[in-house]
């Protein structure tokens, strides 16, 4: 019974703080690379104009989600 309030409760909090499962990451130089190459190609590159400027914590939140396939 303690395990199943326990995870309950870890549960809750987890959806209002946040896990590490739902913490974006800094994409990888190679992934960043393809990223703004997809970009370039749909007329967006401007979208990273300033993206060396961010700090490894601000990256993952800031930049854009990856295009979709057309």
């Amino acid at each position: 019974m303690a395990g199943v309030i326990k995870d309950t409760v870890t549960n809750i909090l987890g959806k209002f703080q946040g896990t590490s499962e739902e913490t974006p990451r800094e994409p990888s130089t190679e992934e960043f690379q393809t990223l703004v190459e997809k970009y370039n190609k749909a007329g967006q590159g401007h979208v990273f104009a300033f993206a060396e400027q961010l700090s490894t914590v601000e990256k993952p939140s800031t930049l854009p989600p990856p295009l979709r396939a057309q």
